[in-house]
């Protein structure tokens, strides 16, 4: 129950001392736990008090949403660094544009610096899975991919779909040698 608690917005957050999952459980998959304890303990680590158990840590929230904020600029980064592959024939204002978009869109800005959601986490796996890809560095892009599918439950559904897309149009010599790392 200390791992994180949800700012008071959410529908169900006024019971249960303002989490809305305390009667779920922890709504994240293992590798997520890992995240939420790294971020708790560099949290303990800071001299600042909360004003009470009950409320939310303020700066627990904070630490939560630079960290995703961070991941978000990684983002950032991977997806120009696909969209610059050969592959694709997008000119540096192009790619350029792309990344605004992405970065002031205003679905990102809202889940990761006012909910405070772990989707940036989860989208630097994805792109990562495809930047592997386009540099034909299968066992990367399976470890991505497992990564991926052990952060949070809905990108399982979305992992199994990539895993069988993978099978698909890789060939089967990089699919044996990417299974012992996905």
């Amino acid at each position: 129950k200390d791992i994180y608690l949800l700012p008071a917005i959410t529908s169900s957050a006024p019971s249960d001392g303002g989490d809305p999952y305390n009667y779920f459980g922890f709504p994240y998959l293992m590798l997520s736990v890992y995240i939420f304890y790294i971020i708790g303990f560099l949290r303990k680590l800071l001299p600042i008090e909360t004003a009470s158990p009950i409320f939310v840590d303020a700066t627990f929230v904070l630490m939560i949403k630079i960290f995703f904020l961070i991941f978000t600029i990684f983002d950032a980064i991977l997806l120009y660094k696909i969209l610059k592959h050969p592959t694709f024939k997008y000119s540096i204002n192009s790619r350029s544009k792309v990344v605004l978009l992405f970065l002031l869109n205003p679905l990102i800005i809202s889940d990761v610096i006012i909910w405070g959601q772990m989707d940036s986490i989860l989208l630097f796996f994805m792109l990562l899975v495809i930047y592997f890809l386009l540099d034909n560095k299968h066992e990367y892009a399976w470890l991505s991919l497992l990564i991926f599918m052990l952060l949070k439950q809905t990108s399982f559904i979305i992992g199994i779909f990539m895993s069988f897309l993978l099978m698909l149009f890789y060939p089967k010599k990089s699919i044996i040698k990417g299974l012992p790392f996905g």
